[in-house]
């Protein structure tokens, strides 16, 4: 894109308090309502630390309750190196994949963390720093297994008690419409305070078979469960939360909606390099720098700069402003821009200050998955 671009996004917000007594160890929170909180502690290494998943306030980040997200180690006082899970801060959609880190401690009990995104240079943001709950609160971290379960997938699963044992089996599958799916049941035991390990058994469709037996954890916290399978492949993990009402566990999950082939939301990548990422917030849509080519390199533009300001006029097509910049970035201002979005590719018309007008087209990065749902038929 002329004269800017876009990037990771990675609002982060919580409830802010000063330092403990404690130093850098304690909870953190990162991403706001669609979020997550992170607990801080000394590894096992001295001068390390490890940061671990203890809540999630979306199904992205319950993918990884109760996993580490952020190793570090200390370099100087109130510095520190190390890794972030790429996963955690939206930068990949593999769980697997690491991006390097540095932090710091500042003075108002925040950790600032700055990881470099291959391609897309270095991203900085903060771990809010968040109370611990008060001492009578502290069973809230677990929870009994007993009841029924949804997953993402609408999948619920119902979990009995008979004495120590917990027995848990799916009473709707994912796929209903898509024939009949594996039997599963689950047989754990609790080892702590919202903690479980058993063993899941994958059956046949008819439940006569059985085709193959793995350890699983589950860890209830509140109305959330994680439940952990270890598997030949490696781990897996799946998040549910627990269905608290009749008409709640009745409803069947919506189908899929297809994504608007004509939708802005996602990364963009002109000819030259330049990279955007854009967001939405109802029809209003926001392009951050992703990734600059070198002829931009030197209008003083940022990675993760605001530079698209565009509300949908209609489908596929945008209108509104992007910020221009004079060579070192001494000055600034917003011209008119728009966009026409056709699947993959983009075309955009940019009209200067001056009266002339500037043309250009982008390809969409990694497919449709950012796109927003397609709108709904007329009848």
């Amino acid at each position: 894109m002329s004269r800017s671009a876009t990037g990771l996004i990675l609002w982060c917000a919580g409830v802010l308090a000063g330092a403990s007594a404690g130093g850098i160890e304690g909870l953190y929170s990162i991403g706001a309502r669609a979020g997550a909180t992170i607990r801080l502690a000394r590894g096992k290494e001295e001068g390390t630390l490890v940061g671990v998943v203890v809540s999630a306030r979306s199904t992205h980040h319950q993918q990884q309750l109760n996993q580490t997200v952020l190793e570090l180690r200390e370099a100087k006082e109130n510095a520190y190196r190390g890794r972030c899970s790429a996963y955690h801060v939206h930068a990949s959609e593999d769980m697997e994949a690491w991006l390097d880190a540095e932090a710091a401690l500042l003075p108002n009990g925040n950790l600032r963390c700055l990881v470099k995104v291959p391609g897309e240079g270095s991203v900085q943001f903060v771990y809010e720093r968040v109370e611990e709950p008060p001492a009578g609160k502290q069973e809230a971290v677990g929870g009994d297994l007993a009841g029924e379960w949804a997953d993402a997938t609408g999948a619920i699963t119902v979990y009995r008690r008979d004495g120590e044992l917990y027995t848990g089996q799916v009473i709707r599958p994912a796929t209903p419409d898509k024939g009949e799916a594996r039997k599963e049941i689950v047989r754990v035991k609790a080892m702590a305070a919202g903690v479980y390990k058993g063993t899941i058994e994958l059956r046949s469709p008819d439940g006569g078979k059985v085709e193959s037996v793995e350890d699983i954890e589950v860890v209830v916290r509140g109305d959330t469960l994680t439940s952990i399978v270890s598997t030949k492949a490696g781990k897996v993990a799946t998040a549910a939360r627990r269905l608290a009402t009749d008409g709640e566990k009745a409803q069947p999950r919506p189908k899929a909606a297809e994504v608007d082939p004509g939708d802005l939301c996602g990364k963009w990548r002109a000819p030259n390099g330049d990279t955007t990422r854009y967001t939405r917030d109802g029809n209003r849509y926001t392009g951050y720098v992703a990734a600059l080519s070198p002829e931009k390199e030197g209008f003083g533009f940022r990675i993760g700069e605001e530079a698209f300001r565009l509300t949908r006029i209609t489908a596929g097509f945008y209108a509104g402003k992007v910020l221009v910049k004079t060579e070192g970035g001494k000055d600034s201002w917003w011209e008119d821009f728009e966009v026409t979005v056709e699947g993959d590719e983009l075309r955009y018309t940019r009209y200067m200050v001056n009266g002339k007008t500037e043309k250009g087209k982008g390809s969409r990065v990694g497919g449709l998955q950012d796109a927003a749902p397609a709108p709904a038929p007329k009848h």
